[in-house]
């Protein structure tokens, strides 16, 4: 964080993917702290509600970005790309963990 560190802004800086966001529920407090986030949800319904929630807040606008679709589909893309990946309540549902492990190192700077 060094430099990138603002008062009222601890995750400036941080780019966070947030895995199975669902509505956002996580996106948006990281988002108010700062940080960019990418959240992604493999159902498009989530995606939706979540993108009409986050637009009720134009700070969030800017620093939240919502797809639909999985952590592999998004993983050559996006390699080393991410400071920090979140998967609240996820792990649970995923049926190959391995690898979903390997997908979280290969998106992480």
């Amino acid at each position: 964080m060094g430099s990138a560190y603002q008062r009222g802004s601890p995750l400036s800086g941080i780019k966070i993917l947030d895995v199975g966001c669902g509505g956002g529920l996580l996106s948006e407090p990281l988002g108010r702290l700062g940080a960019s986030v990418t959240g992604i949800d493999p159902l498009e319904e989530n995606i939706r509600a979540a993108d009409q929630h986050k637009s009720f807040d134009p700070v969030l606008a800017k620093r939240i970005q919502y797809q639909s679709g999985s952590l592999e589909e998004i993983v050559e893309e996006s390699v080393e790309t991410f400071d920090v990946i979140v998967a609240s309540e996820v792990v649970e549902h995923v049926a190959d963990l391995e690898m979903f492990i390997k997908c979280c190192s290969q998106v992480l700077k």
